[in-house]
């Protein structure tokens, strides 16, 4: 999540970042928009959007499909990782276009929502970055890089797909993801529309089906960026209430249940929370006893919530075999029946 007060930690704005067409030719023509994908992941599987540009004049927030993955005055799309081990592993953040490096900044630190300090990065909330110039006015920006991992410099020469760097979290972030921005001639665009940011949504753009005249992605990128409105981010059991921090870290990723386990807890991280969303909660033993059982109402929209239920052990210790938690969010859309948009189920085992 990425305010537009960045752009003046780099001490210079995108009117001095556009070229020449002396300088570059025909680069805009030949390899210029639209745009590749500017990173290396599946997007709707192993990284998603979490935040589309900000389409709806006023202090209203629309995305393209006039939805609400986006916040007022958001100018690029933010794509995001599940979590931080995901981070470590390092996924690469990839130039858009050929075109050359107008600026970086790197050698600033991984933060958590926790521990994140605005008053500490007055003036860089961008965090890590690289903003690339390409011809005629086209500029691309690439935000909150991982630390140390910045891989070109100032007027380096790119080539469409060359690495950047690292997906990371620096900078104003809350989730380690990147804040992909696109101007033209100073002006934020939405690449899945080419509007101009706070221009007005339309429900009915979808992609595939806005044309490529009109849409900045190529034709492969366009096919590789599903609109989704609502995901499950990461799940998972705890031996304890989990907290935020130890979610998004995975200190439970290799958690061991025995039966004398202190509690049993089903835990989700999810995006795109809608207000009125029925969230559906279920917990069995191994017997078939219906451990938790419960439904929640969503009283509002969340870009990125989590929620966790559970029990504490009971006097003698847990039963011996496998339990099932199951998380189910349901969603009626024009006053019809509530019908499933995102669910999920998993299993442990107690010896």
């Amino acid at each position: 999540m990425t305010p537009r007060l960045w752009i003046y930690a780099f001490g210079m704005t995108l009117a001095s970042a556009t070229l020449g067409a002396s300088t570059w030719g025909n680069l805009a023509r030949a390899d210029g928009p639209p745009f590749s994908l500017p990173l290396a992941c599946a997007v709707g599987k192993d990284c998603f959007v979490q935040n589309y540009v900000d389409l709806a004049p006023g202090e209203e927030a629309k995305d393209f499909r006039c939805n609400t993955l986006t916040y007022n005055g958001h100018d690029g799309t933010d794509i995001r990782l599940r979590d931080y081990p995901q981070m470590r592993q390092g996924i690469a953040v990839l130039a858009a276009a050929a075109g050359r490096v107008r600026n970086t900044r790197d050698g600033m630190a991984d933060v958590t929502k926790e521990t994140l300090n605005p008053s500490a990065i007055t003036g860089r909330y961008c965090g890590n970055a690289v903003i690339l110039e390409h011809d005629d006015g086209w500029t691309t920006t690439y935000c909150h890089m991982r630390q140390g991992s910045v891989a070109v410099k100032k007027d380096d020469m790119v080539t469409r797909g060359q690495k950047l760097g690292l997906i990371g979290n620096s900078g104003m972030a809350e989730f380690p993801h990147v804040h992909f921005e696109i101007q033209k001639n100073r002006v934020p665009l939405d690449p899945f529309t080419g509007k101009p940011l706070e221009s007005g949504c339309n429900a009915a753009d979808t992609l595939p089906n806005i044309p490529l005249e009109t849409s900045l992605w190529t034709k492969k990128a366009a096919a590789e960026m599903p609109y989704v409105r609502t995901g499950i981010l990461i799940s998972g059991f705890a031996d304890r209430v989990p907290t935020p921090p130890e979610i998004r870290n995975g200190d439970f990723a290799a958690i061991k249940f025995t039966r004398t386990s202190p509690a049993l807890v089903f835990w989700v991280e999810l995006f795109g929370k809608v207000m009125g969303d029925t969230e559906n909660l279920l917990l069995v033993s191994p017997s078939g006893k219906a451990l938790v059982a419960n439904s929640k109402k969503a009283i509002k929209n969340e870009a990125s919530s989590s929620l966790y239920f559970g029990i504490k052990a009971p006097p003698g210790g847990w039963e011996q075999g496998r339990y099932k938690a199951s998380y189910i969010l349901t969603r009626s859309v024009n006053g019809q029946a509530p019908q499933p948009v995102v669910q999920v189920e998993k299993y442990i085992t107690i010896n």
